[in-house]
Parts: C-alpha cells; structure tokens; sequence
C-alpha cells in the first residue's frame, strides 16, 4: 500500500552555517597566540604583502584554536523570500563556476552578485514597510515607535553585544561575570565612604547629642507622621492628588525646569530695565545692574554623600526623629549586585551615596545642600539656583568689578562647603558667563574655582538650555534645530505615499519626539528670544507638518498646521 501526502509548499531548508562564539572565546590565550607568531624571527626582510599574510595567518590560526564557533542565529524573515533565495542560489552557483579560463564566468558572477544585492535590498524594504504599517501602527505600539526612533538617533542598540571585551585594572576581560564583578567593583569605589577625622568626630559627636532627645513631631508615641505608613495608605493619597502638579496642603507645588531658568531670566531683565546711575556710590540695587552667572559642577554627586553627616544635617533641619532613622536604616547596609546579560555578580556594600533613580534622592540632596543656598544667600547680591544636583549662582552689582568680586566670594563659599561635606568641585567643568548689556564687560573676566581658573564664555549651558551674553538665545534655537534635523529625517522614514503610520500615530510621535525637544523649558526663554530666531523652530514645526499631512512646500503656514493638528510654538 502506497499513501501519498501532500501539503502546502513549504519554506526551503535553509543549512545555516555556523558563526564566531564571540562571548565563549579565550582571548588572554588568543592574544598570546598572536604575539608569539607575530614575534618569531623571520629570515631575511619582507615584502608589505609578505607581512600581511603573516598577520592574517597569525590571526586565523589564533581564531582557530580559542574561538570556538555556534548555530547562526535565525535568519530574517525577509531572507526567505522566494525570489531572493533563489538570486542567492544562481549567485552561489556563478562563484562556484568561476574559471580563469572563461571570461564570461566572472561577468555572469558579477551579474548574479548585483542581482542577489538588489533583491536582498527590495525584501527588506518591503518588510520593513509592511511591520511600519501594520505593527507599528496599532496604538499599543507607540512605545515600540519611539524605541525604534531612539535608536536610530543613537545610532546603535541598547542591548550589549556577545564578546565584546574591555579593560579592567590592566587586564583584558570579556565573559559576563568579569564584567559584572568590575562594574560592581567601581561602582562600590565611587560610592566608599570617604574618611575625614574631624569631620568623623564633629559628627559623631552631634549624633550621640541629638539621640539622646525624644522625636519632638510624636514624642516617642509613633503617632502622627511618625506613624506606621502602608500600602493601602499610599494608594488612598495618591487617589487623592490633583492633575497638574497644584499645591496640597502645605501649599507648596513642584519646582521644573522651566520655573528655575524663568525666574534666573526674570530677574536678569529687571536688573537691566532700572535707571542707570546719576551720582557716585548709588545705594544697592537702585540702579542698572550686570550679572555674573557660574554654574558648577560637583564630582559624583549623588554617590559621595556621608550618610553620618546627612543624619546630622536633617536632625538639625528639624525632621522627626522617626523619620531621620527610617531614611538612616534605608541608607545603611545597601547591597547592590550586578547583572550582565543574565549573570550576576557578588554582593557589594555601598558605604556612601544616594540611590540613582530613586524619588527619595533629589529631595534628600536639596536638604543636603541646604546649608550651601543659606551661605550663597548671605552674600550680597547673590541669588543662589538649585535644580536637583545642578547648582548656579547669579551675582549682580552696579559695575562688573563688583558682580565678579561676588562671584568669586560665591566661588568660595561654595568650595568650602564642598570641602566640609566630603565632596569635590570639578573646577574644570565649571561655567561662568557674564550677562550685561555692554560687550566690553565679558572682556578677560575670570574666577577661580578650586584652585582652577574658569575664564567667562559666551554661552552657558544650564539644565539643558543655553544662554548668552545678551539673552537672545540665537544660539540655543541652533542647538534645537541641529538636534531635531535628525529626528525629522528618522520620522519621515516611518511613512510614504502608500505605506507607513498613520496621519494620527504620525501626529502623536511628532508631538513627543520633535516639539518635545523644542519646546523644552519653553516658557521661560521663549518670550525673551527675538522672532528672527523663534522662526528658525517654526521652519522645523513646519516640516514636521508636512511629514504628517504630505502636504507640499507651498501650502501656507496657517492651512498646515491645521490641517497636522499642530499650534505654531
């Protein structure tokens, strides 16, 4: 009896071949290999030619004997196209005929390599397009879309590759436990716990004081604030806030970025906008004012802070006592491992520091830093400004002289803070701009910040704006267009006349991904920037326009961006 089946026409069998196994390879033994080849003697001088086969037949038998090979992964469902399997197949078959005897062999070869290449290209475009306006097209997917925007900007994966080696106290490391034992390593160092003897003792000295007294908010009873908190608790108050950021009960709101650099330019303006000076020795702040802007920067911010010294300072601020222990036993004995690619490394105890990524760690650094805004503020003619661990001082004065005299005064105060908390100015990254009316007041200014003298620049960058001399903020609407230039070029790959997202997705990216970057703290410098350079962003809204609608370049600006759904910035 003979039984005959049949079934669909089913994808070739494909041999994969096998590939490098990067990420299992011996390359201390693999290095040796090569300089032992490299360095044998040789009889006689070689040619160029002679010298890069020996390099290479170095590296091949090096390759050979410790890199051992794997299964390629699975090949790309655009791979299986039957046309193009086929082309890869005619192709193979043109290469294995090659003749030195035959001429035409080497031009059927070539033809059937460009061929392959062509269709190869056209597949994946086609796939390409069809997961663009299918996939990505539902609304679930719009993280997916901003992800694969991302790393077209970047221009690289986030995932890290099989193999890859890197240098470790000298040495060459490469498997994934060497690598997580080193990051956890270096990480521990930055964040050890710097020992300081007088310091060691002024603080424990304040601690043993300050134990000793009953928590003032509950008086040792757990009430109030001091009271046990539960999820469920969490749950009711967060149901309970209101959109948009607006005051609770204490009536205090949340501080942005935007508010930071609106009120640095405010006040700026209003020094600028009072009446020059009449007579000589004018009171303080009565007339035209010029500004001296320095922005510093602290070495590991968040990683050096003193756990005993952060317990002082927030006893002394006031905080209950209840709460200054529950922050104390959530700072003390952190372990922290590792992860590489799935492989973990040993435990390591954080002696210092703030955990990154944590909502307690912006607060905690801002109670930290108090002392240091108290000091700034005593300095006349000092307005200190402080944004998570991004701190400036704007110092004013009738003439530059007195601005840069307090400046440097600031410049000071600010290190020896720095020196009585355990943390370290980076002298060499720091700013310093001059913000005045009269171009000769920014000529040969300069400040020393520990120990380093910082000369004054035309621009500043501050929480990711840029600002001038004259606040005009031409060269920050320069940085947007150089930044989003790219992105609409990505954006405009994700569409065509008869495929990719849709009018609605389209809109929804270009709002995130484009006019989020250039409206970025838009309210504060946005009124102050001449319309010249406001239209150097509306030219990039425009062309965002386009890419949603497909409209062309004549189409004016009002029907345009009505039509994208998009207000003018």
């Amino acid at each position: 009896m003979v039984v005959e089946v049949r079934s669909p026409t089913a994808n070739p069998q494909r041999i994969r071949k096998t590939r490098w196994a990067f990420h299992k390879a011996d390359w201390l033994a693999f290095q040796a290999d090569c300089e032992k080849a490299l360095g044998a003697p040789v009889d006689g001088p070689l040619t160029v030619q002679q010298r890069t086969d020996r390099f290479e037949e170095a590296l091949r038998t090096a390759a050979a004997r410790h890199i051992p090979r794997g299964a390629r992964a699975d090949p790309r469902p655009w791979a299986l196209d039957p046309a193009l399997v086929e082309a890869v197949l005619e192709r193979r078959a043109a290469r294995a005929a090659l003749s030195p005897d035959d001429p035409d062999s080497r031009v059927r070869w070539i033809t059937a390599k460009r061929r392959a290449a062509e269709l190869e290209r056209r597949a994946a475009q086609d796939h390409f397009r069809e997961f663009v306006s299918s996939t990505l097209n539902k609304p679930a997917n719009l993280g997916r879309v901003h992800k694969t925007l991302k790393k077209w900007e970047r221009g690289l994966d986030d995932e890290p590759r099989d193999g890859q080696a890197m240098e470790d106290r000298g040495k060459t490391i490469s498997t994934d436990k060497d690598k997580a034992e080193a990051f956890a390593r270096e990480y521990a160092r930055v964040s050890r716990q710097v020992r300081v003897p007088k310091l060691d003792r002024i603080a424990r000295h304040k601690m043993a004081q300050q134990s000793k007294r009953s928590c003032q908010e509950c008086e040792g009873h757990r009430s109030g604030a001091c009271s046990p908190f539960y999820m469920e608790d969490l749950v009711r108050e967060i149901s309970r806030l209101q959109l948009k950021k607006s005051p609770g009960p204490d009536q205090l709101r949340g501080r942005s970025v935007g508010d930071s650099i609106g009120r640095l330019i405010q006040e700026v303006h209003d020094g600028w906008q009072l009446p020059k000076a009449r007579k000589k020795d004018p009171p303080e702040g009565t007339t035209a004012q010029k500004f001296v802007l320095t922005a510093y920067d602290f070495s590991r911010a968040y990683d050096v802070v003193d756990h005993r010294l952060l317990r002082v300072r927030l006893l002394e601020l006031g905080l209950p006592h209840c709460m200054v222990r529950w922050l104390w036993q959530w700072l003390r004995d952190r372990r922290v491992r590792v992860e590489v690619n799935g492989v973990k490394s040993g435990e390591r105890v954080f002696r210092a520091g703030l955990p990154q990524g944590s909502v307690l760690a912006p607060p905690l650094f801002l109670l930290w830093a108090a002392p240091l805004i108290r000091s700034l503020k005593n300095i006349p003619g000092c307005s200190p400004f402080m944004y998570a661990d991004d701190t400036a001082a704007l110092c004013s004065g009738a003439d530059i002289q007195t601005a840069k005299r307090r400046a440097q005064l600031a410049a000071d105060s600010l290190v020896e803070w720095a020196r009585s908390s355990k943390m370290v100015v980076a002298g060499q990254k720091t700013q310093v701009m001059v913000l005045s009316q009269w171009a000769r007041d920014a000529v040969d200014l300069s400040i020393k910040v520990a120990g380093v003298s910082v000369k004054a620049r035309d621009t500043l960058n501050l929480l990711g704006v840029t600002l001038d001399r004259l606040l005009h903020f031409g060269q920050h609407c320069k940085k947007l267009k150089q930044r989003t230039r790219p992105r609409l070029a990505h954006l405009r790959r994700l569409t065509g006349r008869d495929w990719g997202l849709e009018e609605k997705q389209l809109r929804t990216v270009a709002n995130g991904y484009v006019r989020g970057a250039l409206e970025h703290a838009a309210e504060a410098w946005l009124p102050s920037t001449p319309p010249s350079h406001v239209e150097v962003l509306e030219r990039e809204m425009r062309a965002a326009a386009r890419i949603i609608t497909g409209c062309v370049a004549s189409t004016p600006t009002h029907a345009l961006m009505a039509e994208a759904g998009l207000a003018p910035p």
